[in-house]
């Protein structure tokens, strides 16, 4: 079961961090309605144009999964608070 919740949490985790960084690195920085990506998102600190795809991708990895990720880490913490040898 721990490894269960583990994967999840870990799943979670690396999907932030795949768009955090994707989208930093190889999205414009200014907006190009030729290609649709008019919509400002900020990521790794910087602000970012992407299309109505990209940007319900990424409202979804980090806003949505925060909850589910918060969820599988208080899990972890119970399990290894309640069953020590985890």
């Amino acid at each position: 079961m721990a490894a269960a919740i583990l994967a999840g949490f870990m799943a979670c985790v690396f999907s932030q961090i795949y768009i955090e960084n994707t989208y930093a690195a190889r999205m414009p920085d200014s907006p190009q309605p030729q290609t649709g990506r008019v919509y400002r998102v900020g990521v790794n600190r910087v602000w970012r144009y992407v299309n109505q795809k990209e940007l319900a991708r990424a409202n979804f990895v980090l806003n949505t999964l925060q909850w589910p990720e918060l969820f599988l880490l208080a899990s972890l913490m119970f399990l290894r608070v309640r069953y020590k040898d985890l």
